[in-house]
């Protein structure tokens, strides 16, 4: 799994590239602990799957522990560009009920503003 993490016009983003599961999670979940920290303060966090290619229990479990870590910062974390796959994990699990989750980035970022 690759990852990309920027900020734009004072919201962060998170691209998930590939899979999501237990063997990238332990690397992801530290890639994610140093950017929040250095970035803390951030209203709204948008984690973009558009590429991301299937995701498991391990994968749900850190995105759960990164929206309540921004959460606690006095922030919201929020999800977009689900392929059918991935929603259909987050449907079947019923972690969707957890999240925002919009179409895509556009629509992420028009609703985070």
């Amino acid at each position: 799994m690759k990852s990309e993490f920027k900020t734009q016009n004072g919201t962060g983003i998170i691209e998930l590239i590939g899979d999501l599961h237990v063997v990238s999670v332990d690397e992801l979940r530290q890639k994610f602990t140093d950017w929040s920290q250095n970035h803390g303060g951030l209203k709204y966090v948008i984690v973009d799957l558009q590429q991301t290619t299937a995701i498991d229990s391990a994968g749900l479990g850190l995105l759960i522990a990164m929206y309540k870590q921004i959460q606690a910062q006095g922030g919201e974390l929020v999800l977009c560009s689900m392929n059918k796959k991935v929603r259909m994990v987050f449907q079947l699990t019923r972690v969707h009920q957890i999240f925002s989750i919009y179409d895509d980035l556009d629509e992420a970022l028009r609703n985070c503003a």
